[in-house]
């Protein structure tokens, strides 16, 4: 069988410093229903502080510049916009960014779906961002609040930029709570400090894989094929479209409450493709399709954060990221977490 290999050029762009175990993203909302309440009234304001500029959206306000629904329920009750028409259904936001060395979007979403639908069979969504696909599909995996963060700063320009979500098929209809843009000129300046929700909270369980000393570490057993384990650099590389996968085990003795996987990753630099190298991957959790062509979003190491609560399950649970068909740059793995919370 004939490999697509992704070419090397600029691979190493960032280096290969000295191997460490990557510090867990940013603490989530205190109370996951009320998700709304994280967003600060500056926020609204689109005040641009020293380090940040932000833009926010819920279906009762916004300081977007613009956005446009088509298509699309306001649900008063529940605070939420429903999108249910894969060719209709849409919405769009708009803001304008003259600095993006750090970008991030965050998305709050849910589904309305039959009580006996399973959640592979829960509606998801494609993210788009100015004329480039950030996920092909991403699957809400809560009836509502679950957070979603991706850094997104190699897919912003100068001037104004739009962000679209459109419903792709399932049982049910997708429920937006709520979007937001924080932008700033260190990525230190992202994370909010908040000591009355840690993340992870003080009685999560955490499984993780990782390098630490030049070796593998971590709680779940991993299997991979045709990846480069680079342990020196600390880093999984994904090379061969559609056959680069990586597969981790570990075992959940309670999946009550959320759960959230974090990933430290990168997609590699390659000069002369579109946004200088794309590395969308595909990720599933037990066999179901948490997203579809989901791309690192900076070409230097960066936390994301994928809400997984309904698909974990009791014992044995398997992580696995492939590296997708429209690769043009080598997908870079530093670590991956599974954060169990009640």
């Amino acid at each position: 069988m004939r490999l697509s290999i992704i070419p090397t050029t600029l691979l190493a762009a960032f280096g290969c410093g000295p191997s460490s175990t990557p510090s867990l993203p940013e603490p989530p909302p205190a109370s996951v229903p009320a998700v709304h309440d994280t967003f600060a009234d500056a926020a609204f304001l689109s005040v641009e502080s020293q380090q940040v500029t932000a833009y926010a959206w819920t279906p009762s306000r916004s300081s977007f510049a613009a956005v446009e629904l088509h298509d699309a329920d306001s649900r008063s009750e529940s605070n939420c916009i429903a999108l249910s028409d894969p060719e209709w259904s849409r919405i769009s936001f708009t803001f304008p960014a003259a600095f993006f060395d750090n970008a991030v979007l965050e998305i709050v979403h849910g589904v309305d779906a039959p009580p006996d639908c399973p959640p592979w069979q829960w509606p998801a969504v494609q993210v788009r961002i100015n004329d480039s696909v950030l996920a092909e599909s991403l699957r809400p995996a809560a009836a509502a609040g679950g957070l979603n963060r991706f850094e997104i700063s190699k897919y912003l320009q100068p001037g104004q930029n739009t962000i679209r979500l459109r419903p792709l098929g399932g049982k049910g209809e997708y429920l937006l709570q709520s979007l937001r843009v924080r932008i700033a000129d260190s990525a230190a300046a992202l994370i909010p400090t908040d000591p009355g929700s840690p993340f992870p909270p003080e009685d999560a369980t955490v499984l993780r894989v990782f390098f630490e000393d030049g070796r593998q570490a971590g709680d779940m057993e991993v299997a991979t094929d045709y990846l480069n384990k680079d342990a020196q650099c600390g880093r999984f590389r994904f090379f061969a479209k559609e056959r680069s996968t990586l597969k981790a085990t570990c075992n959940v003795p309670d999946p009550a409450g959320t759960a959230t996987l974090l990933l430290h990753h990168l997609s590699s630099m390659v000069l002369g493709e579109p946004l200088n190298g794309q590395s969308p991957v595909s990720i599933d959790l037990n066999g179901i399709p948490v997203a579809t062509s989901l791309d690192a979003g900076a070409h230097s190491a960066t936390p994301d954060r994928i809400d997984v609560s309904a698909f974990v399950r009791r014992g044995k649970n398997t992580i696995t990221i492939s590296l997708a068909e429209g690769a043009s740059a080598q997908y870079e793995l530093l670590a991956m977490s599974l954060v169990l919370a009640r």
